[in-house]
């Protein structure tokens, strides 16, 4: 999709003084937000912003302060991870 912003040519000077390439500032600003109201994933973003790998994209998303999701079933899956991974037990760890 193609889409056309028209912006005053001094507030445009302004912003790209700012924030450098309009252009790109704009994707990441919509990325970032789409991200955070739940409309995209993370490979989402990735995606939209040409990236090929996930690291990128979370920079982008922390650029913009957006942290990436992550719950306590993540948490979960993470720890069972690690002991699977080292032949541990992190059960500790949680109590």
């Amino acid at each position: 999709m193609e889409l056309t912003l028209k912006i005053p040519d001094a507030e445009a000077g302004e912003l790209s003084s700012g924030l450098g390439d309009l252009k790109r500032a704009t994707i990441e600003s919509l990325a970032a937000t789409g991200y955070r109201e739940g409309v995209l994933s993370l490979g989402q973003v990735q995606r939209v912003m040409g990236f090929d790998n996930r690291w990128d994209a979370e920079a982008v998303l922390k650029k913009h302060g957006v942290r990436p999701a992550y719950d306590l079933e993540d948490l979960e899956e993470d720890r069972r991870t690690l002991e699977r991974l080292n032949g541990i037990s992190t059960s500790s760890c949680t109590e």
